[in-house]
């Protein structure tokens, strides 16, 4: 098949829904079929609103099929029609995470929806990372959801490890934090926990990019300062491969309190790992997150249910292992991204040939 790949920006970047691109380009091209990726530049949501014309490079491409990342709908909600004219193919939506899902005032929620709305009638057929898109595609379009199928992200990004890792109950509590440091990911949440507990034997790793957001990463690091637990927290940066599964290996539960994940690919390597999870009870988290079983939800913003969970497994160390084996058995269960993209390339032929 001859498919296009339509983004915002650089495919490269570091994020969940970015992973997932690149792996289904990977899949598709050692399938044998010709991918092209075609990247705009990301401008302000309502500046994309206006645009109206279409990319120079997609005008030059022959395609029997257009994959558009749905982040790209502000700019294609009014030239799909008039693009699927020139290329004479079906679009599909790749969806990671609808703005109408995200965390924002019930205006923008409902300006978000319409936008959104008339996007996904422009479109031919979806691609859905989870169950919870899919309920929230059928929230926006009122049940009447275009042919899809739902590819879950996955969690096999390392080489395999032999053998699971035994929590010992000598050490201190190790927690890791793995995510883009912004508000929607739910740091400052995890930083007072840890104040409230107070406990110098429980110590946490911060992996990620710390120039998203840089008042919001200032403030945390002021906080940490006034409180006096700098010793207990350390910010790692950006840990690629190698780095970052070593950081898997040394750590004894994750923890991302965020206010969305579209599903959560990290808390699948974190279980690759053994490490049972905590996050939050919206989005596709609880999806992975068995409560009780091989983590726990809580609310958003809830530090207080945060500080005793973190308390509860770490004075209770059989709990702790009995999750940790769970958490690996669920990794253990779950499509590898072979198996989700596989799944994929058999409904865009379908599509294609219909």
């Amino acid at each position: 098949m001859r498919i296009g790949l339509l983004i915002y920006g650089d495919i490269n970047t570091i994020s969940g829904g970015y992973l997932y691109d690149r792996k289904l380009v990977e899949f598709l091209r050692q399938n044998g079929d010709e991918v092209s990726i075609i990247s705009i530049k990301k401008t302000s949501y309502f500046k994309a609103l206006i645009s109206n014309s279409i990319p120079a490079e997609l005008k030059q491409l022959k395609l029997d099929v257009l994959i558009q990342d749905e982040l790209v709908h502000p700019s294609f909600w009014r030239i799909n029609y008039q693009l699927k004219k020139l290329l004479e193919c079906p679009i599909v939506s790749l969806v990671h995470l609808f703005s109408s899902a995200m965390p924002v005032s019930p205006f923008k929620r409902i300006f978000f929806r319409f936008i959104e709305k008339r996007y996904l009638k422009s479109i031919d057929a979806l691609i859905l990372n989870s169950k919870e898109t899919f309920y929230q595609a059928g929230l926006i379009l009122q049940g009447k959801v275009p042919p899809n199928i739902i590819a879950l992200p996955c969690g096999n990004n390392f080489t395999e490890i032999e053998e699971t890792k035994i929590v010992s109950s000598s050490d201190g509590l190790k927690i890791l934090f793995v995510g883009n440091i912004s508000l929607q990911k739910g740091l400052h949440v995890l930083i007072k926990a840890m104040y409230k507990l107070n406990n110098k034997n429980i110590s946490l790793s911060v992996i990620g990019r710390e120039d998203l957001e840089p008042r919001y990463i200032e403030t945390i690091k002021k906080y940490i300062k006034i409180n006096g637990f700098e010793n207990q927290i350390n910010f790692l940066g950006v840990l690629r491969e190698e780095a970052l599964k070593e950081k898997y290996l040394e750590h004894d539960i994750f923890i991302l309190p965020s206010m969305n994940e579209a599903y959560g690919i990290v808390f699948l390597e974190a279980m690759q790992f053994s490490l049972p999870i905590i996050g939050c009870n919206v989005g596709g988290a609880k999806e992975i997150i068995e409560e009780k079983i091989n983590g726990y939800l809580i609310d958003p913003d809830d530090s207080i249910r945060l500080a005793e969970l973190i308390n509860a497994m770490n004075s209770d160390r059989e709990l702790l292992r009995q999750m940790s084996e769970s958490a690996r058995q669920k990794y253990l269960q779950h499509p590898t991204w072979n198996e989700s993209i596989s799944k994929i390339r058999l409904f865009l032929q379908k599509i294609v040939e219909a």
